[in-house]
């Protein structure tokens, strides 16, 4: 019989080189049972983690990310993925809720995971802002992006209330003790056969994208997050004797690295154009294709 974390572990491991810390920036080491035992048992956020679930092209879960208090969303979006055959589990965050599904296989190729998520949102009318994987293929050097891992501190003492498995399961666990072990078993015994996440995904052809180019009060918090070169660049603009169409496709190239998103990325450069005294944006269509083609040529 598997020990609870190991249990644990089959459900949520990813990547094994890396974790998310608590606080979002990544900690670049070996990830291992020891860190997952941590996390169910400490009252601190500092031994909290989530875990990289892209490896190349491959994924070891799926989660839809609700950002909101609505549980009937959450609901509907599970019984979607029911009534094609695919179990999942919706947990409580702590501001909405996550959508998880784990595949049958160790690893399924995350295009197949992220269009099946998708299916599924698409069938209740949800346009999700998150659905992970939210890259179908992680570039060597990257890490794509990390999901918070539930049951933060679940046997630890004191008044924390960790982050736990909700609706639609015959375990609701509203309390903290024995149910875990028992849920977890299930969890591992009821996931989703690759075959019929690939015929939900097919239900699904993601359109490429064209990237709006939103530049929102909250673009210098995105380069702040990110740190070092990228917000040194943002911030200062180009090297005296440096080209600006350069420079900003070295920003845009940075912030790819650190896996930003398209989209955010797409922000943070025109804002930068905008800081340097120059506005593509002012050029309406013709400044955005600009934008476009600095981003197609960071992303490839």
């Amino acid at each position: 019989m598997l020990s609870t974390v190991e249990l644990f572990v089959r459900l949520f491991r990813g990547r094994g080189d890396a974790r998310g810390s608590w606080s979002g920036p990544a900690i670049r080491e070996p990830l291992t049972p020891e860190h997952f035992a941590t996390h169910l048992h400490s009252a601190s956020a500092d031994d909290w983690f989530g875990t990289y679930n892209v490896i190349g092209t491959l994924c070891s879960w799926g989660c839809v990310d609700i950002d909101v208090d609505d549980l009937p969303l959450a609901q509907n979006i599970w019984s979607a993925l029911a009534f094609k055959g695919i179990t999942s589990w919706v947990e409580q965050t702590t501001r909405g809720y996550h959508v998880w599904v784990f595949p049958e296989q160790p690893l399924i190729d995350a295009s197949i995971m992220r269009r099946a998520l998708t299916a599924a949102c698409q069938a209740v009318g949800y346009s999700p802002k998150e659905v992970f994987p939210k890259q179908t293929a992680v570039s060597s050097g990257g890490l794509g992006n990390f999901v918070r891992l539930p049951y933060n501190g679940y046997w630890s003492d004191g008044e924390h209330v960790p982050r736990m498995m909700v609706a639609h399961t015959q375990y609701l666990t509203a309390q903290r003790g024995d149910p875990l072990p028992r849920l977890l078993f299930t969890m591992n015994e009821t996931r989703a056969p690759t075959l019929t996440l690939a015929r939900v995904a097919e239900l699904v052809r993601e359109p490429a994208r064209t990237i709006r180019v939103d530049v929102g009060g909250d673009v210098e918090d995105v380069v702040t997050r990110l740190g070092g070169l990228p917000y040194i660049v943002w911030r200062d603009g180009p090297l005296p004797g440096s080209d600006r169409s350069t420079t900003l496709v070295h920003l845009a190239r940075l912030c790819a690295e650190q896996d930003l998103p398209p989209a955010d990325t797409a922000a943070v450069v025109a804002s930068a154009d905008r800081r340097w005294g120059k506005d593509f944006l002012d050029r309406g269509a013709t400044g955005e294709a600009i934008i476009q083609r600095i981003i197609s040529k960071a992303y490839g």
